[in-house]
């Protein structure tokens, strides 16, 4: 059985996608978890699911207006789980039954 599994850049970056969607942040605090999500970004995989994370992640980091930052948070709120669910779910091999 394969597995696919994020690597420790793509974790930190669906953990802070995981914060901004769920809760509150004080400026500085947004702007630190921000800075560390851009730091993650270059090093996640260019492919379905995760590029779906990393452009919603951007997205975050873009936003200047209010719109813009509700508008990227549903981008990851609807990328996350197909995410978490890929990292989490063992998948068998075509032809395995």
């Amino acid at each position: 059985m394969s597995r696919f599994t994020l690597n420790p850049h793509e974790r930190s970056v669906a953990s802070i996608c995981t914060i901004l969607c769920v809760q509150w942040q004080f400026d500085e605090d947004r702007k630190t978890l921000l800075g560390i999500l851009q730091q993650g970004i270059p090093h996640c995989r260019q492919q379905v699911p995760v590029l779906d994370l990393v452009l919603a992640a951007q997205q975050l980091i873009d936003a200047k207006t209010v719109v813009e930052w509700a508008s990227a948070r549903a981008a990851a709120g609807r990328a996350l789980p197909a995410v978490l669910r890929a990292d989490v779910v063992v998948r068998e091999p075509v032809g395995a039954r």
